[in-house]
């Protein structure tokens, strides 16, 4: 029986490559990291959440509009992509734990630069949380709620921002 790894799929325009030593979540060596290379079909934008249904809406949303999204759901994986793929926009999910901590946060936007986009968005109740992500360098910080109602556009602004790299 073929083990199936449980990280994000990349577009079929990535390369993926086997990294020996590399194991999947239950121990076995059948994993394959995917590996992304800028250029022309590189991702506008890299998506940091944990949240199947959330991020089902995000990548239907972009996908609609054109857009290239992929996924990382821990901290390793958003750091390979940001490096190696230089997305145009990163969108955070602050309730993803390590993965949109104020440390991690500051560490992505270190290695990205100062012309990637990073826009963290999370509970309205958690004002700490954004107050932080705000502190650690993200350009726009907003409510779950409003990152929804605003979603389109952050996606068209990241194609934009794509297309003029």
């Amino acid at each position: 029986m073929e083990r199936v790894s449980r990280e994000p799929a990349l577009p079929q325009s990535h390369a993926t490559e086997r990294k020996e030593g590399q194991h999947s979540m239950d121990g076995s060596s059948h994993f394959l990291e995917p590996t992304v290379r800028p250029g022309p079909t590189a991702p506008t934008v890299l998506l940091l959440s944990r949240d199947l249904i959330f991020t089902t809406k995000v990548t239907g949303t972009a996908r609609d509009l054109g857009c290239q999204v992929l996924v990382a759901g821990n901290r390793d994986l958003a750091l390979s992509w940001i490096e190696q793929g230089s997305p145009a926009t990163v969108l955070v999910d602050l309730s993803a734990g390590d993965l949109g901590s104020p440390d991690a946060l500051a560490a992505y936007r270190k290695l990205a630069g100062a012309t990637v986009r990073f826009v963290a968005f999370g509970a309205h109740v958690d004002v700490e949380a954004l107050a932080a992500a705000k502190q650690a360098g993200c350009d726009e910080v907003m409510p779950r709620s409003k990152f929804t109602a605003e979603l389109p556009r952050l996606i068209k602004e990241s194609l934009n921002q794509n297309r003029a790299q």
